[in-house]
């Protein structure tokens, strides 16, 4: 059930008018009906596997929040991660690995094995994994109390805006909300609107037009002149940028519309004026996920620089590994870990991080421009392995792009003009905006003026949307 389809905001509707037709306690219910009803279009048979990752982490939360003896709380906490882990290492990886040590066996002329399986990727899986995780770690760590409330902690894991492609919320943030009684506010609602109406015209109008002249120019690099493939890896950009950030959007903006408020996953990321900048303002709660969970753990930025040095390129590799099961991935977080480390001298304060990317004026200073500059470009670089079919093809692409041979694009230039305007556009209010939470929040001098831009905004998706009910590309993680 796509966010795109018209099936989607139907389903949205019936929930939203029951949900503040029943007391609290059945809002919870509903939820986490209408949560399981969302996740069965998808495919009902991993009903199950999400219901029994719920349910490993919520026992693990109960069992150590009643013992205290070291050894038995560890062995809780590996039992938990072992098999909420364990699920997603199966059902994504096995076959990734399966074939790189059949490869590897083929290149050393000893057979070539065939240890694949017909393995369906649950959809989600990562994301809802993710939260299990994170909920068990942070029982074990005593940084919150288990919840005994299955409902509220089923819900919690299931909530079906964030379900498929994120945030990837904390419990501490999430499950005093479902526990709170909540009362329908008409402000809260109109924002929930206007989140919902800025992510659709992100996927509709920007990201699945841009897709189309991506898609035409890797599909065969080696056909694809440098300009095209130089074109194209600005229109991935913006495409996968306004694909995620839309899709999270209209996630926070149905949770606006229930009454619950969800986790600001994108920062304005491409105002960021270093690589670490980047990461603080891109899918930020992975981010801080691989920060708390992986990253400290080993050690963070309080030990030597060998170790230090070690930690980024671990824990970017395996956030790229978690994308996807390619070593395209694999490559791409470990570039972006290079990125962190050859550029950790251009990095802002913590306060400046947090303030408005390029100060408050309209134009940013020079020193934060050719910085912003820099770090777009790089950054952009790295998304040539992300949206590359294999690593063969991300190095012809690489080459054609940095080389920039002159030659008839793939794709004529003309037809580039439309979905570039649309981008021209966006990134100008993304830039105006930047102090805003969301283009079309209300917190503007006159109501009139927030309705007037929304309308006008829905009559550019209605008729310059693109409407093939493409699946946001985050749902393949």
């Amino acid at each position: 059930m796509l966010f795109n389809n018209p099936f989607f905001f139907l389903f949205l509707i019936a929930v939203y008018v029951l949900y503040w037709a029943v007391p609290h306690r059945a809002q919870n219910v509903l939820l986490l009906v209408a949560s399981y009803v969302f996740y069965a279009c998808w495919d009902w048979r991993f009903l199950g596997l999400l219901f029994g990752v719920s349910a490993v982490a919520y026992l693990c939360g109960l069992a150590l929040e009643r013992i205290n003896d070291v050894s038995k709380r560890r062995f809780i906490l590996l039992a938990g991660l072992v098999l909420n882990l364990g699920c997603l290492g199966v059902f994504k990886y096995y076959n990734f690995f399966a074939d790189s040590l059949a490869s590897l066996i083929a290149s050393a002329g000893l057979g070539a094995p065939d240890w694949t399986l017909q393995i369906v990727l649950p959809v989600g899986i990562s994301f809802f994994v993710f939260q299990a995780v994170s909920y068990v770690f942070d029982v074990y760590r005593r940084d919150i109390a288990a919840t005994r409330h299955p409902v509220e902690f089923m819900t919690y894991i299931a909530f079906f805006p964030q379900l498929v492609a994120g945030p990837i919320e904390r419990a501490k943030h999430m499950l005093p909300q479902f526990a709170a009684p909540r009362h329908f506010d008409v402000a809260r609602a109109t924002e929930g609107a206007g989140f919902i109406i800025w992510g659709l015209f992100k996927k509709a109008v920007i990201a699945d037009r841009m897709a189309l002249y991506v898609d035409m120019a890797f599909v065969d690099v080696g056909a694809s002149s440098g300009l095209s493939l130089l074109l194209a890896t600005y229109c991935f950009a913006i495409q996968i940028y306004c694909d995620f950030s839309g899709y999270s959007d209209i996630a926070l903006g149905c949770g606006r519309l229930l009454g619950l408020d969800l986790t600001q996953n994108f920062r304005h990321p491409y105002f960021s004026r270093s690589p670490g900048e980047f990461w603080s303002r891109w899918h930020v709660t992975l981010s801080t996920w691989f920060r708390d969970y992986v990253y400290i753990p080993l050690g963070g930025n309080r030990c030597n620089a060998t170790r230090y040095t070690f930690n980024i390129l671990a824990v970017f590799s395996i956030s790229g590994l978690w994308h996807g099961a390619n070593w395209t991935y694999v490559i791409w977080g470990f570039l972006n870990g290079v990125l962190i480390l050859a550029f950790r001298w251009m990095e802002p304060s913590r306060a400046a991080r947090g303030a408005v990317p390029g100060g408050d004026g309209i134009l940013p200073r020079f020193g934060s421009l050719w910085r912003m500059v820099l770090t777009f470009h790089l950054i952009l670089l790295t998304w040539i392995f992300f949206r590359a079919d294999s690593i063969a093809d991300a190095w012809i692409a690489l080459g054609k792009v940095v080389t920039f041979p002159v030659g008839m694009s793939l794709v004529p230039f003309e037809t580039y003009y439309l979905p570039m305007a649309f981008a021209g556009v966006f990134v100008l209010t993304e830039w105006l905006t930047r102090s805003r939470f969301c283009v079309l929040s209300p917190r503007v001098p006159r109501q009139l003026t927030i309705i007037t831009a929304r309308a006008a905004v829905v009559c550019v998706i209605v008729w310059f949307g693109h409407f093939a009910h493409v699946p946001f590309i985050y749902f393949q993680f």
